[in-house]
């Protein structure tokens, strides 16, 4: 098999993946602007709702490799 045929390393991959944990484990209203917000209907949650949302998103969150849960 020569170079070509082989898969092209993504010099953005590590980059891309930090940023993924970075947002994910950021409170959701920190993570959005304004108008995301709106968008999305995020600002219109109630502080529980918004804390469960939260709650949800970390329990579920895409970890960078490398990076330890929690």
């Amino acid at each position: 098999m020569n170079t070509k045929d082989q898969p092209q390393k993504d010099p953005n991959r590590a980059i891309m993946l930090a940023k993924i944990n970075f947002i994910t484990l950021r409170p959701i209203e920190q993570a959005m602007n304004e108008n995301e917000r709106q968008k999305t209907g995020v600002a219109k949650l109630s502080q529980e709702e918004l804390a469960n949302l939260n709650e949800w998103l970390n329990a579920n969150a895409v970890l960078a490799p490398g990076d330890k849960p929690g």
